[in-house]
């Protein structure tokens, strides 16, 4: 279809082949609001004697009902010289003036309503096929679509003439990536490797597509380490799915961690491709077994049962990789990246056809590195058949692929390598029938990875291509991030709990399964960049109000918190901004708790009454700051203390003497009034 075009002009054809060109187009088609796919039945391949039959779809996007409308097919009266001149042929724009070569047949095509579309089959007797060419070759077709006399679409193909075998054919190798794309997240979670492992998920679309032919697997190590972290919790499709990868009969080899793009970070500034530190972080010890030690002689103590976790490199353990490759994202190596790929112990590099220029062969050296080279053109031609939509799309493409390969054989190619994009993983629903198709082609012969590696490399030179500078600018933004955690981790009672994450959270960021520009990073960049200043603020002072002081000497109550689930050792410094406060303990080592908060006592004497900033600081036990200084209001008005205390005594003195008083001179009238009582009471008379 037309709008797959674009594609297609960085599909076929191969790197370093040379193209003759068709005649030039002399203006575009009109803009006409109609689709066209074109697909020759029996893999496009004819034999003498047989007849050609092309099945076309219309589809109509426009409003009104094609009238006087027929469709025309045409047939090149040349063969394509090379996999160049069917890549010239398909990519070049239309035009109803160019000669499109023989027309074979026409048909009717009036009737056609808006937003609907039809299928015609066009039968071209074997009779009427001029062609006459005793070996097999590679021919243009075109499809044309004509209303009220004007061609108003055309959509390309081709056709191979196949009277006898080709000999030798040519050998092709294709890279499956086994990815989980776009996973936001430093480890796969069992619910989402269950899904992927499960008979429909895909991962096992992918395995059971791959498995068994030459096509060689790159592996995620990120799957490798997140179903074998869970332990005795993994799923049991996951731990099937693993152990057939492990045992499959293919060439494999792992990718970068999140299938993380190698270069970027070097060009960015890191010097060293950066890679995984621990999976200590994740690991629970009640998911693995414990092995008891052989019992010991009669009378000795009872052996220890002992527990082994798995070491970061059994985690990530590919058994029957064939060695260290790096496959960097596509056009995206320079010189340098060599150098530095090269000095981490990478042995072959895995670069794309428009980043070298040589003789168009698989195997060869370029700056001192062992290179294969994968061919952008034949591999978007996979990309395009395995996410096909439908089968006549899908034919589609198969039919320029076998093309544009029986072309490489008949021109002398020996091999070429192609490989499935990183983010087609997730639209892969072709990839068996493309990879079984494509070894029934006559043509071509299924070669495995290590196979081209054995042949003998031939000199290539790198064409330098470095990344966008915004792309590098992001890259740069995260690795200073990484650096500032990595910093901050040092106040933890085990930075490797936090470094070894974030790591994992930085190559996750840099996957190539995002995209490969500066717009593709930005969301990744963005969660990474904010994930970053929530930790460095985890640990931090808590904001307060103004702190009064009414004493001479005195504690200033400063409060710390600790968001992380593990213990931290800070220094705490304070400062007096002015002379009105002296501190006595500028100095002092907190540890606080997993997830709690606490009360510093910092003495202090007070100098002179007034506004004191004091300036509260965190650092790690090296000296790396922790969190922003903050500035703490206090005001001192030491001498309310002693007139405070002054004011209290007189109160409680006039408190207890007006007490006293009262008593004594309520006893007074007590005994005043007995006395009277005393003197008015009347005698008694005598006998």
């Amino acid at each position: 279809m037309k709008p797959l075009r674009a594609v297609l002009a960085l599909v076929l054809g191969l790197a370093g082949i040379g193209a003759t060109s068709f005649p030039a187009a002399s203006a575009p088609l009109p803009d006409v609001p109609i689709d066209l796919a074109v697909a020759v039945e029996s893999q496009g391949i004819l034999r003498p004697a047989a007849d050609l039959r092309v099945v076309v779809t219309i589809s109509n996007g426009g409003s009104t009902t094609l009238n006087d409308a027929s469709a025309s097919v045409h047939l090149a009266n040349t063969p394509a010289d090379s996999p160049g001149e069917l890549a010239e042929w398909f990519q070049t724009e239309p035009d109803g003036d160019e000669d499109a070569g023989q027309e074979l047949a026409r048909v009717d095509a009036s009737g056609l309503s808006p937003r609907a579309s039809t299928q015609l089959v066009f039968t071209v007797p074997a009779a009427s096929i001029p062609i006459t060419a005793p070996t097999t070759e590679a021919y243009p077709l075109a499809v044309r679509l004509d209303v009220a006399g004007e061609t108003v679409a055309e959509e390309r193909n081709a056709i191979v003439w196949h009277p006898e075998p080709v000999s030798p054919a040519v050998g092709v190798g294709i890279i499956v990536p086994l990815v989980i794309p776009q996973h936001p997240d430093a480890m796969i979670d069992a619910a989402t490797l269950a899904a992927a492992t499960g008979p429909v998920g895909l991962l096992s679309r992918e395995l059971n597509a791959a498995i068994g032919s030459p096509a060689a697997l790159a592996v995620d190590p990120m799957i490798l380490a997140s179903i074998r972290v869970l332990g005795s919790d993994a799923p049991p499709s996951a731990l099937e799915w693993l152990s057939r990868l492990e045992t499959a009969p293919n060439d494999k080899f792992t990718l970068g961690y999140a299938d993380s793009d190698l270069t970027l970070p070097l060009q960015a500034g890191a010097g060293v491709p950066v890679g995984v530190e621990s999976f200590d972080f994740a690991l629970n010890p009640s998911r693995f077994q414990t092995q008891t030690p052989a019992p010991t002689t009669p009378g000795t103590p009872a052996p220890v049962p002992e527990q082994t976790l798995p070491t970061t490199e059994q985690l990530m353990a590919l058994p029957g990789s064939i060695g260290a490759i790096a496959w960097p994202g596509t056009d995206s190596v320079t010189t340098a990246d060599l150098a530095s790929l090269a000095a981490a112990g990478y042995q072959t590099l895995l670069l794309s056809s428009g980043n070298l220029e040589g003789d168009g062969r698989s195997h060869v050296t370029a700056g001192g590195a062992d290179v294969l080279v994968v061919q952008q053109r034949m591999s978007a031609i996979l990309d395009n058949a395995v996410q096909a939509s439908s089968t006549l799309e899908w034919q589609q493409e198969m039919n320029r692929l076998s093309a544009v390969l029986a072309s490489a054989a008949t021109s002398g190619t020996t091999s070429v390598l192609g490989a499935l994009d990183r983010e087609v993983g997730g639209v892969a629903q072709r990839l068996t029938e493309t990879l079984a198709t494509l070894g029934t082609l006559p043509w071509v012969q299924g070669t495995a990875l290590s196979s081209m590696l054995a042949t003998e490399a031939t000199a290539a030179t790198l064409v330098e291509m470095p990344q966008s500078a915004e792309r590098v600018m992001l890259a740069s933004s995260i690795l200073q991030a990484e650096a500032a955690d990595a910093g901050f981790a040092t106040a933890a009672a085990d930075p490797s709990l936090i470094t070894a994450e974030r790591r994992l959270d930085l190559l996750t960021a840099l996957s190539l399964s995002w995209g490969a520009t500066a717009d593709d990073l930005k969301a990744p960049a963005g969660v990474f960049l904010e994930t970053s200043e929530d930790l460095l603020e985890s640990v931090a002072v808590a904001e307060g109000g103004q702190i009064l002081l009414l004493a001479d000497r005195s504690n200033l109550q400063i409060s710390v918190r600790n968001n992380l689930p593990q213990p931290v050792t800070v220094r705490l410094t304070t400062r007096a901004m002015t002379a009105g406060l002296a501190i006595e303990d500028p100095v002092i080592d907190v540890t606080l708790e997993p997830e709690s908060q606490r009360d510093v006592a910092v003495p202090v004497q007070s100098v002179s009454n007034g506004d004191v900033p004091v300036r509260v600081s965190l650092t790690s036990p090296t000296g790396v700051a922790i969190g922003d200084p903050l500035l703490v209001p206090v005001n001192v008005q030491a001498g309310w203390e002693t007139a405070g205390t002054i004011a209290v005594a007189v109160l409680l003195v006039l408190v207890f003497g007006i007490g006293i008083t009262r008593n004594i001179l309520k006893r007074r009238k007590q005994r005043q009034e007995a006395d009277v009582a005393a003197t008015t009471t009347p005698g008694v008379a005598d006998v």
